[in-house]
Parts: C-alpha cells; structure tokens; sequence
C-alpha cells in the first residue's frame, strides 16, 4: 500500500514538472517570441533611418546637380551676354572725310563706347591719317585702325579736305550773305537732324552780326586762317571771331557752296538763307 502511495506520489511529481517545463518552454517561446518581434522592429526602424539617409542624400545630391547646372548655365550665359552685344560696323553710307588725328601730344584713344570713360581698345598715333565716320554722338566720331573699331573725340580730329587746296576759294566775299546757324539735336550728330539756332548775316567788310533765337546779337570778323595737317600740310578756314573769342569755323571750298559743316564733331553748319 506504502508503496502504491510512493508511486503515486512520484507520479504526480514527474506529472508536475512536466507541466512546468511545458510552462517555462511556452514562456521561453513567448520570450524569443518578443526578441524576434523587437528585433524585426529594430530592423525596420534601421532601414527606415537608412532610407531617409539615403532620400537626404539624393535631395542633397539633387540640389547639388541643380547649383552645379546654375553654375553651368550661368557660365553659359555670360558668353552669350557678351555675344549680344553688336559689333561696331562702319558704313560707307555715314563716312564723313578723310581726317588725321592732331593731339597736343601723344596718341589718340579708341574707344569701345563714345564717352570718355569707356574701355579703351587701341590708341591712333598723332599725325595718322584715318576716314572718319559718324556715329551719330555729338562730339564723337567712329573710325577704324590697325583691325580694332570703336569711337574716337572729335576734339582730336581735323578735315583733310578731298580737292586739291591751291583751287580752294578763300575769298570771303563768297560767304556775304545771310546764313541760318544750326545746331545738331542734343546729343547727336548733324546728319541726325538739324535745329535752326538763329541768323548770321556776313557783309563784304569782313564783319558779321549773329543774332540768336532769343533776339540777342554778336558780332564780329571772318578771318582766313589755316590748320596745318602732318606739319606740313595747310588747309584754309573762315574762322569767325567775337573780339578775340573764336566762335565758329568752317574749311574753305572748291567751289562755291550754300552748306558749310562747322566745328569739330558735326555738331553745327551754316546755310545759306
């Protein structure tokens, strides 16, 4: 009897702890049940993070490209800007007179643009003789020289006269008469268009009288004067005076003419009323 009750006893031990092992292998499972599932979250959570890496690189990347291609087509553009700009081109339709350069001393800058704080793209030695063309800025002329073309002051430049000067007409009787001043509009040439700016009557004395737009008078005297081109070379003028203050000029002709171009820059004339 003792002993069927040991055996019992023994039994219900060995039932037990099989039970319990059952437990502990459930729980244990349960256990790498959440390790696996921590783990997958973990893995999840690395490769989203990677993922969002890797999209902040290529939205780095990308804005990388978009700058370098801003770069590049600004690179591009400047070029093209530059290409925009229209060469100079003279046309024999605006060529004025064969002219030379007469500075005080040195040479005479040409310029990209006519005014005097323009880049300079070449210098024309005193003395040298050019063709001469207008360019429509009032104290400017366009010329060329040694391939480079551009604008250079017309305070610089003097007239060689296309006749032969021993049949130039010095006379100032050919100029008595009445003559209307004009003057080119602000800021252009004479071929742009002109302004009547008064009358001046010149008489067979010598004298004249200017009388001006708002009725006021000048007079004067008509000289023949003369420039002398290259050292050598004098070219006769009427020069016009007020007392002792020059106030226009214009080179004698060949024949005789109702039009006079004065001053430097085509910027005036006279004809004949």
């Amino acid at each position: 009897m003792k002993k069927l009750v040991t055996c019992l006893a023994i039994l219900t031990m060995m039932s037990a702890m099989v039970s319990c092992g059952k437990t502990e292998s459930d729980g244990t499972g349960e256990k790498v049940s959440a390790k696996t599932t921590t783990s997958s979250s973990q893995t999840t959570t690395a490769a989203a993070t990677a993922a969002s890496k890797e999209e902040k690189k290529a939205e780095n990347t990308t804005s990388a490209d978009v700058t370098d291609k801003v770069k590049t087509t600004d690179k591009a553009e400047a070029p093209a800007k530059e290409a925009e700009k229209e060469p100079l081109v003279l046309k024999e339709s605006d060529r004025l007179f064969g002219g030379y350069v007469a500075t005080d001393s040195g040479d005479l800058n040409l310029r990209e643009e006519p005014f005097t704080t323009a880049a300079i793209i070449g210098s024309i030695p005193n003395g040298t003789q050019i063709d001469v063309y207008s360019c429509g800025k009032s104290g400017w002329y366009a010329a060329s020289f040694n391939g480079k073309t551009g604008y250079i002051s017309a305070n610089y430049i003097k007239e060689i006269p296309a006749y032969d000067m021993s049949y130039a007409i010095t006379d100032i009787s050919e100029l008595v008469g009445q003559w209307k001043y004009q003057i080119a509009p602000e800021g252009m040439n004479i071929t742009a268009g002109a302004i009547d700016n008064g009358i001046i009557d010149i008489r067979s004395d010598s004298t004249y009288v200017y009388t001006d737009l708002d009725g006021n008078t000048h007079s004067g005297t008509v000289k023949v004067e003369y420039d002398t081109f290259a050292g050598d070379y004098n070219v006769p003028y009427f020069a016009f005076y007020e007392g002792d203050t020059f106030f226009i000029g214009c080179y004698c002709h060949d024949t005789h003419s109702d039009v006079y171009m004065t001053g430097n820059g085509g910027m005036s004339q006279i004809v004949r009323n």
